[in-house]
């Protein structure tokens, strides 16, 4: 038994090696998972013999305890190789209250296929894949919990109940992200495919319902100079950053805007982006032209990792495949928590967050007015650049920009006029053609 067990995990980690050390440039995640279930057999058959029986199904909780790593292929695709020790088996009663049980110990390895989705700070999961299940230790059934039979690995054998299962697993979830680390809070269903016993009459195949939880650690190389820092007691004039010009000046807001936390989100954002443009992922991330804009003065409190109030957005440029493209992401501070970051449209644009989410959709509009192909229209628009037009009047109170956008083969530019109003408010006019 134990050479065969040994063999058995070999081969799982040899294929998870296999899948493994081809992506290892991309981002790998690893950890533990640990899950809580009921466990139960189905079947046609088994249904025809609980109903002839007068049995019921009784509330069978298990556990199962391993490990997992996540591969990140693409920015939606994934693959999550996991190996768990898991116990297993049904538990059932009949009208005269007498209780049928069986206790079944794996060792299991699945490969998932995971589709993950972003959703503001945390991410949707839909995921599949097959499930091997291989015997450990003894089989035990039980009558009223006197144990009836107890089969070890010879046993099942002679006795012809199958040691190896093969099924799927399905299920959702949700992605929770902290720095670098990831919590993962999923729910799944799996089905055996094949029957417990070749010579039961009675065909009946184990399944499972789980409610399981994973912590993963990734294993990107950290720049430990650059991890974000705690706030020694400062000043009230250095713990407030009011404007732009003031960034170079405080050493705390400079050491925060230099952090891992936010390059790491800043690569995350520009992925998104890339996707409506319809670019494939660069694994390389070397953003220039850095420019940090303050919004609302920037709060520091002494003694916390994140600022506790202000809103700045960052700029940066990357080159890919052979071209240079401006991104934009605000970050919002929400009470020495970890900020919420807001995407922007792409380009130089002198718009801030709220005026843009007020053009977006009159942008879509005029532009899907202008399209050549009327088969473009009934697809989603992308505006992936904009700029200001050096017309003479590119002022502080009025100015006129270009915005691009993208729907299917065509690409629209729509122009805006800007001016500043009372109060500070900013009017504007789609320029028509």
């Amino acid at each position: 038994m134990k050479k065969r067990l040994l063999v058995f995990l070999l081969a799982v980690s040899l294929t998870l090696l296999a899948v493994t050390v081809p992506v290892a440039a991309l981002e790998l995640l690893i950890g533990p998972r640990f899950s809580l279930g009921h466990a139960f057999d189905y079947g046609g058959g088994y249904r025809d013999y609980l109903e002839s029986t007068d049995a019921r199904r009784q509330l069978n909780i298990k556990t199962s305890l391993g490990a997992f790593a996540e591969i990140t292929l693409l920015p939606l695709l994934a693959l999550q190789p996991e190996l768990m020790y898991t116990r297993g088996g049904y538990r059932d009663y009949n009208e005269s209250f007498t209780e049928y049980r069986s206790v079944q110990n794996y060792i299991e390895a699945l490969l998932l296929v995971k589709l993950i989705v972003p959703a503001g700070r945390a991410s949707l999961q839909v995921f599949a894949g097959p499930d091997l299940r291989y015997g450990v230790g003894t089989w035990e059934y039980d009558v009223d919990d006197v144990t009836m039979y107890e089969y070890d690995r010879e046993a099942r054998k002679a006795a012809d109940i199958r040691n190896t299962y093969l099924g799927v697993v399905a299920g959702a979830g949700i992605r929770l992200q902290r720095g670098y680390n990831t919590l993962m809070l999923d729910a799944r269903g799996y089905l055996g495919l094949q029957n417990s016993d070749s010579t039961d009459t009675v065909k009946r195949k184990p399944a499972a319902l789980w409610l399981n939880m994973g912590y993963g650690f990734s294993l990107e190389k950290r720049d430990r100079s650059r991890k974000p820092v705690r706030f020694k007691k400062v000043s009230g004039r250095e713990m407030l950053v009011a404007r732009s010009e003031d960034i170079p000046d405080n050493p705390f807001f400079s050491a925060y805007l230099a952090s891992g936390y936010l390059e790491r989100r800043l690569y995350a954002h520009a992925v998104r982006m890339d996707l409506g443009l319809g670019l494939r992922r660069d694994t390389g991330f070397a953003p220039s032209g850095m420019e940090v804009v303050i919004f609302k003065p920037v709060e520091i409190r002494s003694g916390h990792k994140h600022p506790a109030d202000g809103v700045w957005m960052h700029r940066f440029s990357l080159s890919r495949e052979g071209k240079t493209r401006t991104y934009n992401l605000w970050f919002i501070a929400q009470k020495r928590q970890e900020p919420r970051y807001v995407p922007g449209i792409m380009g130089t644009t002198r718009t801030d967050m709220e005026l843009q989410y007020d053009l977006v959709q009159k942008v879509y509009s005029a532009a899907r007015a202008r399209l050549k192909n009327p088969a473009n229209r009934t697809i989603k628009a992308f505006i992936s650049d904009s700029r200001v037009l050096d017309s003479g009047q590119a002022a502080k109170d009025a100015w006129r920009e270009e915005w691009t956008v993208l729907i299917g083969s065509e690409a629209v530019p729509v122009e805006i006029d800007f001016s500043a109003g009372p109060l500070g408010i900013i009017n504007f006019t789609l320029v028509s053609e």
